[in-house]
């Protein structure tokens, strides 16, 4: 039996410790199963992610590609296409499970305001799992503002009160 194959996708993560965190699971389960390190820089993303993906049991995604990859998958889960960012891949489907996370978590709390800070992969799901749980405004901060709008349209779209804050004073 060959080793499940399984990942990291980003880029500069050459310092995480996720492989030496899965692979001593996996060891000391018994898993077949190996975890690896893929550190793609932009300029190469585009050549060489379906080899990655079709050679992996799962990966894991991370910055800059969670919003990239979604057009690299064959299919992808409801909630992450609402979201717009996956950072998990089964096989070739693509779901977001920072969304999951953020709306279990969450859902015991009465939240009126929220300031979310970014507006990247994980803030958007953060910002989604609240516009669930109705509050009176999100408020997002990013360093581009471009991006911070981008998010805060989305949110207006499903009927969340959505605004960018310019500074953290």
């Amino acid at each position: 039996m060959s080793k499940l194959s399984l990942g990291l996708l980003g880029e500069n993560i050459s310092k995480s410790p996720s492989p030496i965190l899965h692979n001593f699971i996996y060891n000391y389960f018994n898993i077949e199963a190996e975890y690896k390190l893929y550190e793609i820089k932009r300029e190469s993303f585009h050549e060489k992610i379906n080899y990655i993906i079709k050679n992996n049991y799962g990966l894991n995604v991370t910055m800059p590609y969670k919003e990239l990859i979604i057009k690299y998958t064959k299919e992808v889960s409801d909630d992450a296409k609402k979201i717009g960012a996956i950072n998990t891949i089964k096989g070739d489907i693509g779901y977001n499970t920072d969304y999951l996370a953020f709306k279990k978590m969450l859902s015991q709390y009465d939240i009126k305001t929220c300031l979310i800070m970014g507006a990247g992969g994980s803030a958007r799901a953060a910002s989604f799992a609240v516009s669930e749980l109705d509050p009176d405004i999100i408020l997002i901060y990013n360093r581009s503002v471009e991006r911070a709008m981008n998010l805060i349209n989305d949110l207006k779209k499903i009927g969340t009160n959505a605004t960018y804050i310019q500074s953290l004073n």
